[in-house]
């Protein structure tokens, strides 16, 4: 049984609150894209040092699924990453949006580090972008796209640790 939108946010407020790790959240209108999210997160980009996330759900040709968090600016080059994580050339692809639920437990436009709590089987492989960890504050979606939450880079660290996922920040080389 899917989670409506209030009970997936109560969730990881939840667990973000049991790590101690602090929160300040934003509601908004849907947003399904970086340019949406951008226009309702000006306050928190303009008052802390903290830049947005976007978020890219990705498989390989054997299958495995990656998730890259990287800075919303980044113009990434899937190639060039491709062939940084051993997957090969051209061997990435986006991957088909029905794995999002029931890999990660949330819809399409709500892609988020922050599911990766959700993906209880450990099937999806995480990566960050360096450049996330510039900044002091990250925002990311609370597993819905009507809200927009904002966290420290250490304590995104933090969160993954504690879902027992590995992770690893590449330095993305953009387009």
């Amino acid at each position: 049984m899917s989670l409506s939108d209030e009970q997936k946010r109560e969730r990881i407020f939840s667990y973000l609150n049991e790590l101690s790790i602090t929160h300040e959240t934003v509601n908004h209108e849907p947003a399904m894209t970086v340019e949406e999210e951008l226009r309702y997160v000006q306050e928190l980009l303009t008052n802390h040092n903290s830049c947005m996330a976007k978020n890219l759900f990705l498989k390989d040709k054997k299958g495995n699924l990656i998730l890259l968090t990287a800075h919303c600016e980044t113009k990434i080059d899937l190639k060039q990453f491709s062939k940084e994580i051993g997957a090969g050339s051209a061997n990435l692809r986006f991957a088909d949006s029905g794995l999002l639920e029931p890999t990660l437990g949330i819809l399409p436009g709500a892609v988020t580090p922050l599911a990766m709590l959700n993906d209880t089987e450990k099937k999806v492989k995480m990566y960050f972008d360096s450049k996330i960890f510039e900044f002091e504050k990250v925002i990311i979606h609370p597993l819905t796209n009507n809200a927009s939450t904002i966290i420290t880079t250490e304590n995104l660290k933090k969160f993954m640790q504690s879902t027992g996922h590995t992770f690893e920040i590449v330095k993305l080389v953009e387009i």
